[in-house]
């Protein structure tokens, strides 16, 4: 009698245990991605393609390209994998990244009576990438380049969430890569069409 009695409490203690650890586990942040799989890939009389990352993340402020949502360089790879193809049988495209920064500036808050009533922009962000495509074919006694760079600034608020703070980030980077694979994609088709398969 009393092992019965027992029995739906457990089952109600362990029930409600269950739903408690449920609601305390924080709910998972969708892993962002800048992607170009729905541009046309451009395929190279070459036959490996290299990213050489000259920049190399200082990791240390004012530098904080490391901690954007999805760093430049790790941007510019991405670009890379989905953008070119190698399909000859001999020769090299080299992906240099030259630079892909993101330094941020603390900005002077408003002082007085009138900073009282302010919200200013506290930190401004200033991202450049530079990169270029380097070929040589040897076999066939070529070698060309083309190459871009872009920059944006962007400043946040002194209210801003760390949320607020990454969306921001990640739109710069974004925006810069979207504008990177423009004009490389110029670059190519004006300085490396010998090289390049259609």
């Amino acid at each position: 009698m009393i092992r019965s009695l027992l029995r739906p409490a457990v089952l109600a203690i362990a029930a409600s245990l269950a739903l408690t650890a449920c609601q305390a586990t924080p709910p998972q942040t969708p892993v962002r991605q800048i992607s170009f799989v729905n541009s046309a890939p451009i395929s190279f009389d070459v036959a490996r393609i290299e990213v050489v990352r000259q920049y190399q993340p200082p990791q240390v402020p004012p530098n904080v390209d490391h901690l954007a949502p999805v760093p430049p360089s790790d941007a510019v790879q991405r670009w890379a994998n989905d953008r070119l193809r190698a399909m000859g049988s001999s020769g090299t495209l080299k992906v240099v990244i030259k630079d892909a920064s993101i330094v941020e500036t603390r900005l002077p808050p408003t002082t007085g009576f009138r900073g009282a009533f302010t919200t200013d922009q506290a930190e401004r962000y200033d991202g450049h990438i530079s990169v270029d495509l380097v070929v040589d074919v040897p076999s066939r006694r070529f070698q060309g380049y083309t190459g871009a760079a872009v920059s944006r600034t962007i400043s946040v608020a002194e209210n801003v969430s760390l949320q607020g703070r990454d969306d921001a980030l990640f739109g710069m980077v974004e925006r810069m890569m979207a504008e990177l694979n423009t004009e490389l994609e110029k670059g190519v088709y004006g300085n490396l069409t010998a090289v390049t398969l259609r």
